[in-house]
């Protein structure tokens, strides 16, 4: 199967948030680039909110949606986390709350 990863970066200067904006397919081995993209886009406006929305998805990994969800609860509940460690450990300490707007259905691509 061919699942591409695809992310729109917006920057919205003046309230502070920057969303990332997901289509295509997320899966095992398009997570890192993922989380890669998720730290890069903290950096662009310090103390920014990320907002990762997955509403235009076409293929979305149930373990990888756990993951986003765990990741998401540790940097609302503790700032200063690592946005690339689920389980909160100290590599990377990032300033942000990251943010998940996922659809209602779990949506899988017939590819």
């Amino acid at each position: 199967m061919n699942h591409k990863l695809r992310v729109l970066v917006r920057v919205d200067v003046d309230p502070g948030h920057v969303t990332l904006e997901v289509t295509g397919c997320l899966t095992q081995s398009d997570f890192p680039a993922l989380l890669h993209i998720m730290r890069r886009a903290g950096r662009l406006g310090a103390g920014s909110d990320v907002i990762i929305d997955l509403h235009g998805s076409s293929h979305l990994d149930p373990e990888i949606l756990l993951q986003l969800r765990s990741i998401a609860g540790a940097s609302a509940a503790a700032p200063g986390t690592d946005a690339g460690s689920p389980d909160g450990a100290a590599a990377g300490k990032v300033p942000f709350r990251i943010t998940l707007a996922e659809p209602a259905d779990l949506p899988i691509c017939l590819m």
